[in-house]
């Protein structure tokens, strides 16, 4: 009897260790999720930023190019502002 007592306390604790393990690769595995969840909102982010500046500057170096086109030759005294705004 002490021997199957002794063998069930062992197994016991056998899947205590592994329950315990599992329970370590589980938080491991959550933090980990979290970082990858938290870098991608700061992707969304970042693309959103970039998106809201990218716009207007478009806009603008269209308007410039235009302006240029429209203007010809009299647009060469102020040549190097247009090409500082496009650069």
């Amino acid at each position: 009897m002490e021997a199957t007592v002794e063998t069930r306390t062992q197994e016991l604790s056998d899947k205590n260790v592994r329950l315990e393990d599992s329970v370590s690769l589980l938080r491991a595995t959550r933090r980990q999720l979290v970082a990858a969840e938290k870098l991608a909102a700061l992707g969304e982010v970042t693309a959103g930023v970039a998106h809201e500046i990218n716009n207007p500057n478009a806009i603008i170096q269209g308007n410039l190019e235009v302006m240029r086109t429209e203007l010809g030759d009299a647009a060469s005294s102020v040549d190097t502002e247009v090409e500082l705004m496009l650069d």
